[in-house]
């Protein structure tokens, strides 16, 4: 199996889910989401990354880019 490499909040979400018992391990946890993201048609994953791309570039134009300072 591929490693993934989660970033700290992500990590801590998956550590919450085993600690409250609704899986047994952080591997259950991420086979679950990926049953679940493969489950999902093509064109709606290309629908949520386009709608994902579009609120980054209006937060960023908008705001500007708050981690460059």
């Amino acid at each position: 199996m591929a490693q993934i490499e989660l970033e700290g909040q992500d990590l801590a979400r998956v550590d919450e889910l085993v600690k409250k018992g609704l899986f047994s391990n952080r591997d259950q946890v991420i086979r679950a989401g990926l049953e679940n993201l493969l489950q999902i048609p093509t064109e709606e994953i290309k629908n949520m990354e386009k709608a994902r791309h579009e609120v980054s570039m209006f937060l960023e134009t908008s705001m500007g880019n708050m981690l460059y300072p």
